[in-house]
């Protein structure tokens, strides 16, 4: 079977170059924006090194043989294997597997949903076009977007209509491909009402989201001025996965496909307004904050990222958020910035009132990550007190050491020394591939190597964090994730704590339960997964191939999630969170009572999530790959459920917050 071109390019731009020959054991040496080394081609003895790889073109070049090429090239060239031999070669180095048939008709699938977007396309650009909805298209005047950039990025308009896409495209006679898309939804039925089939954009400004080479795969939408909420995004689908995808950064790469630098802002109309005035190297998440996809997409085509966001308390956040994401990718060949804008203003606004240059001049003066990193660290402390600059010194090290060695790191480290006065004492850095070590494996490894370094060192075992990455790609391992992001609870927390510590350990702990718990267990469409199941098993006698086909994909598709996340493990996991939980949650109770009932409410909302979770999970067992995975699947839901009824017994429904108490919202 041929491997589809869009593979192998998707290939190309995750695999970096230099890493895959130095991982083949060619020692480089980076000099400038190249490195040098030794040529491993066959045949080719040299002493002085004639071998040179281009990082900026992602290509190796022989100055001496004239060997060399792109990663495949040199693949071949050095092991002496044919193109589709490299193909699996890097692949594997990857950590992604080279597609089958069974993942050739996933493809397929997905260019029908490509289809389906490009035709809903077409409509909203006809709205546009003939005058549809005149309040949406007066608003965007307003936004001062010329036809020229509207065009440019696609923008059109959904009528106010509930069922235009619906009846235009098909109607209920394809169900499945509107839904799986993101363009439709389906709303079960309840009481007297019967089941519905909506369109999910409606009403607004319809923004197309792209993938970097400019393929359609979703879309959001802006409404009018006070209706809430202004933007809807659509729904994660087969194509388009909110963490991996950066608005705009298509029509970067399309002005040069290696930027001198990038500019991260918060909203799809920062971008769009910024490309306007010919600042043409913005971009922005899916409206949630920048994650590890999207800054390995940025730091394949740039070396310079500078982050722009709002003057206010909000902007400040997200810019931490942002620091605490980008600490596995600092080294002495990545620069980051931070830019902040006047208090009020956003891109956008500071546009409209005071042009590009005033813009310019701010991301000209953006400060480097080294210094904000500082700012972050001592706002707010009293270096004079000891026990302030002790812990701050214990929060640094942590920083520091999930960043990669290098001599910014160095710098960074002895410049905190130097301004405190204090040591660092920085924990044991222990970096093992997991590439073919399964899920149980992992987590045995995690509770090997704590208590190996606790019984060495004497430190509690508590107090070792081990932190996992799933080679290149941290978040491809749903396990490895969560077992990383659950960490913060098994912290020891200390004696002294104040109730805000603890109140925001408790938020941070059930968020991440909620977001790990949704990472394997939501579903593609806007139809719950079990309502497919159930339609799809319901008379096979009568179904047409279309639906056979769809049953088999829906039991395929379960049997891949549960046996490529082994979710027993995982869900053991998640048990042992929830239990840590309701620990917590009493010790909080029970040491502040004032906080008993606000506690209480929060966490029988967090029950609530978690169940919510449970239904599809439990419903995950009859697809067991084998009758062992299954009864340890149901075994791990067994014990998860008790942990959940204990938890709704510790924290019973119907308590009702007397105020709002700060960090407490979820």
């Amino acid at each position: 079977m041929a491997i589809p071109d869009s593979f192998i390019d998707d290939l190309k731009s995750r695999v970096d170059i230099a890493e895959f020959i130095a991982a083949s054991g060619v020692e480089l040496k980076r000099a400038g924006k190249s490195s040098k080394a030794l040529c491993p081609m066959p045949g080719h003895d040299e002493k002085t090194p004639s071998f040179n790889v281009i990082h900026d073109k992602q290509f190796c070049y022989c100055h001496g043989c004239g060997g060399g090429g792109d990663v495949f090239q040199f693949a071949m060239a050095t092991q002496g294997i044919t193109f589709p031999e490299a193909i699996e070669v890097v692949a594997a180095h990857a950590g992604i597997e080279v597609p089958s048939s069974s993942s050739a008709e996933k493809n397929d699938w997905g260019d029908v949903l490509r289809k389906a977007l490009d035709n809903a396309q077409s409509i909203y650009r006809s709205n546009l076009s003939q005058g549809e909805n005149p309040e949406m298209i007066q608003q965007l005047k307003k936004r001062q977007l010329t036809p020229e950039t509207a065009a440019m990025f696609g923008l059109g308009i959904a009528k106010d209509d509930w069922a235009q896409i619906k009846n235009m495209l098909g109607g209920h006679k394809r169900l499945q491909i509107l839904t799986q898309s993101g363009l439709c939804f389906f709303q079960e039925a309840s009481g007297e009402n019967r089941e519905k089939f909506y369109d999910r954009f409606r009403d607004g400004i319809t923004i197309p989201i792209k993938d970097k080479s400019g393929n359609l795969v979703s879309f959001a939408i802006r409404h009018a001025e006070g209706k809430s909420p202004k933007y809807i995004n659509g729904i994660e689908t087969q194509i388009f996965k909110k963490n991996q995808i950066l608005f705009g950064l298509d029509q970067v790469l399309a002005e040069s496909s290696r930027p001198k630098s990038i500019v991260v802002v918060e909203g799809y109309f920062d971008v769009m307004k910024m490309h306007q005035h010919n600042l043409r190297n913005a971009t922005a998440p899916m409206g949630t904050a920048i994650t590890d996809r999207q800054i390995e997409q940025l730091l394949r085509v740039t070396n310079e990222v500078t982050f722009c966001f709002d003057g206010d308390a909000a902007g400040l956040k997200a810019a931490k958020s942002a620091m605490f994401t980008l600490l596995p990718y600092i080294d002495d060949h990545h620069t980051f910035k931070f830019c902040f804008l006047p208090e009020g203003h956003d891109p956008d606004s500071l546009l409209n009132k005071e042009g590009p240059e005033s813009l310019q001049r701010y991301l000209d003066n953006a400060t480097p990550f080294s210094q904000f990193i500082f700012q972050t660290m001592l706002e707010g402390r009293d270096l004079s007190i000891q026990e302030q600059v002790a812990g701050m010194a214990n929060e640094f090290a942590g920083l520091l050491n999930q960043m990669p060695e290098s001599h910014l790191k160095a710098g960074i480290a002895n410049r905190f020394e130097k301004h405190t006065g204090m040591s660092l004492v920085q924990s044991l850095n222990i970096k093992i591939s997991t590439k073919d070590m399964s899920p149980s494996q992992i987590v045995n490894l995690s509770n090997d190597v704590r208590a190996t370094v606790a019984k060495s060192s004497g430190l509690a075992k508590n107090a070792i964090q081990v932190q996992i990455s799933a080679d290149h790609y941290r978040v491809e391992n749903s396990l490895a994730r969560f077992i990383n992001q659950s960490s913060i609870i098994k912290q020891s927390l200390p004696v002294d704590a104040s109730r805000e510590d603890k109140v925001n350990l408790l938020n941070q702990a059930m968020e991440q339960v909620i977001i790990n718990s949704n990472l394997s267990f939501k579903d593609e469409s806007g139809i719950p997964v079990v309502q497919i199941l159930m339609d799809a098993f319901k008379d096979t006698s009568q179904a047409s191939d279309a639906e056979k086909r769809l049953k088999q994909m829906c039991v395929t598709q379960l049997r891949q999630i549960l046996a490529g996340h082994d979710m027993s493990n995982l869900v053991r996991l998640i048990s042992t969170e929830v239990t840590r939980i309701r620990s917590l949650g009493k010790h909080i109770r029970h040491h502040h009572p004032e906080l008993a009932s606000s506690i209480g409410d929060s966490l029988n909302r967090f029950q609530r999530a978690v169940s919510d979770n449970l239904k599809f999970m439990d419903a995950l067992g009859r697809f067991a790959p084998n009758e062992v995975y299954g009864n340890a699947y149901f075994n791990a839901m067994q014990d998860m459920k008790k942990e959940v009824r204990e938890l709704q017994a510790a924290f019973p429904a119907g308590q009702v917050a007397p105020k709002a108490v700060s960090g407490l919202s979820m």
